[in-house]
């Protein structure tokens, strides 16, 4: 998925920081899609606008993702 935006909550899990991210999502089996989402990214590889990242998500609420 490509970092669309991402904007810091304020929140953090054992020191790292949740963000909201903004993904254009490209799956390998049905149709691309753009979500946003709350998740706690690790605080020494915070996601930058344009990288891709790998994600898991609930097709059921594609709202519901996290990092992999």
């Amino acid at each position: 998925a490509e970092v669309l935006s991402i904007q810091d909550t304020g929140a953090t899990v054992n020191m790292n920081p949740v963000v909201m991210l903004t993904l254009d999502v490209k799956p390998a089996a049905g149709e691309a899609f753009q979500t946003s989402g709350q998740v706690m990214v690790s605080r020494l590889s915070v996601p930058r606008v344009g990288e891709t990242v790998n994600i898991k998500f609930n097709p059921k609420d594609k709202s519901q993702f996290t990092i992999v």
